[in-house]
């Protein structure tokens, strides 16, 4: 292969060879030590291999002892790849970055079948020109057949039943602060589509903005908010709203459903409407300096990108340029992206819905290939939006982006409802998980808050929200 590893690549794959029990021996199956493109980091991984080889585990801290001789030798050499050491390190210890080892195989596994398809093709070319057409399909099937090591081999039923206990320990789930969701794993996980489903001006964006809050603040997750309808500040004022619980207005009045449940059966027994006191404004300006600090406090002004496109100018394509552009110019690698939304998009207008359809399985794919939690939101069709239980079959356009995402959950809400801060979620599919199920929400968007309590769908609910005459349909589920 005639170019090697460089930028931020580099570095992670030599974190990867020097620390991670679990990849180092892929990437000494993988990459020979004549990719790495700076001397420094070819004496290391000379070491890191080495070491491999003996003690059949990665050197990790004992990495500086192996490189004693170098590093005491003095002069600019030993300085800079003790730099390189501490950096290499900080990647693998500091949480706060949040190293992805999964990306990273999956990065260095494109870049081996690139150069092996670049190796392919030359090799190919010359048979041809030589009249050696056998020689060029050989050249060009074993380009085709490069992989990795292969960077994971499965696993085994034994392992399959060490699974079986926990979801979470194959699912990295985000955790929605909606109990009933949260017990089930239904939030939003690595390597998934997480689609909401609501009416128009039905809280999608709400949705949005609360899966990224619990993101940052909650799971500790980087990640990215890509919005096609609202702007960057726009955004970002939502995101400070519902972080921190403020008002629109200094003369809004701020109130939420409190729901009140029997103490021993737990059926509900009345819907109050109370007041939220000492609400602070968003227009405040005197409390700038007060949320500033409150975000360096919470460690998480770091972890959130906005970032706007115009509206049916991103193509997936795009998406993933701009994520590579993060990872190789800013070193942010997101575990979670918010897309506002995947129907905004560049889409071929004269063949709508089976674009449509590709686009969620190519936006899955791209979740899958770089280990992030892909959140987006669909608009519900005519029936959908006054239905009084929005189902999966209410989405609009192409179906089967239904059977494509993860999880679906659609959002309902009657217009009385609606005035009362009441909403339901319902689960119409999980591809992992309990599904066809309803949960009731209090809510207040005047303060930024998409969930304040919840709890499962009981019949005595409607009891205290009443159907109103030209509302249709039947009981909730």
């Amino acid at each position: 292969m005639s170019e090697g590893l460089a930028g931020s690549l580099q570095d992670s794959v030599a974190v990867l060879a020097v620390f991670s029990d679990k990849s180092a021996p892929i990437v000494r199956a993988s990459v020979d030590v004549s990719l790495f493109t700076s001397r420094v980091y070819r004496d290391i991984i000379s070491r890191a291999y080495a070491f491999l080889d003996t003690y059949k585990t990665p050197p990790k801290e004992h990495i500086a002892d192996e490189l004693e001789d170098l590093l005491t030798r003095g002069g600019e050499h030993g300085e800079l790849m003790g730099a390189v050491l501490k950096e290499l390190n900080s990647l693998w210890t500091d949480k706060e970055r949040g190293f992805n080892e999964e990306y990273v195989r999956a990065d260095l596994e494109r870049f081996i079948r690139q150069q092996s398809l670049k190796v392919g093709i030359v090799e190919a070319h010359a048979s041809i020109m030589a009249g050696d057409l056998d020689g060029a399909e050989k050249a060009l099937s074993n380009a085709m057949r490069a992989r990795s090591a292969n960077f994971t081999p499965g696993i085994t039923l034994k392992e399959a039943v060490n699974l079986l206990s926990s979801p979470d320990v194959f699912r990295d789930t985000l955790i929605l602060g909606i109990k009933e969701l949260d017990r089930k794993h239904l939030g939003p996980a690595k390597k998934e589509l997480h689609l909401f489903i609501a009416p128009p001006k039905g809280g999608k964006s709400w949705w949005l903005t609360h899966c990224t809050k619990q993101a940052i603040r909650v799971n500790r997750w980087r990640g990215v908010y890509v919005t096609l309808e609202l702007s960057d500040p726009l955004v970002g004022r939502r995101m400070l709203q519902s972080l921190f619980s403020l008002k629109t207005s200094n003369d809004k009045v701020v109130t939420h459903p409190k729901f009140v449940f029997d103490d021993e059966t737990r059926a509900l027994i009345s819907i109050d409407t109370v007041e939220s006191p000492n609400v602070a404004s968003i227009e405040e300006s005197a409390s700038v300096p007060q949320y500033a600090k409150k975000v360096d406090e919470l460690r998480i002004n770091g972890r959130l990108l906005i970032k706007s496109f115009p509206t049916g100018s991103l193509t997936v394509h795009g998406l993933e340029a701009y994520l590579n552009l993060l990872d190789s110019v800013h070193k942010f690698v997101p575990d979670f992206v918010c897309l506002d939304y995947a129907d905004l998009m560049k889409l071929d207008s004269s063949n709508y819905r089976l674009v449509l359809g590709e686009l969620y399985k190519d936006l899955r794919g791209l979740a899958v290939e770089r280990n992030f939690a892909l959140i987006t939101a669909s608009q519900s069709n005519r029936e959908g939006a006054s239905a009084r239980l929005l189902r999966a079959t209410n989405v609009a356009e192409d179906y089967s982006k239904i059977g494509t995402a993860d999880c679906v959950l659609t959002y309902s809400a009657t217009a009385q409802e609606s005035r009362r801060g009441l909403a339901r979620l319902y689960v119409a599919a999980g591809r992992v998980a309990e599904d066809k199920f309803t949960v009731v929400l209090a809510q207040s968007y005047a303060s930024g808050q998409f969930a304040l309590a919840s709890f499962g769908m009981q019949q005595e609910y409607w009891t205290f929200v009443p159907k109103e005459d030209d509302e249709e349909g039947s009981a909730d589920e």
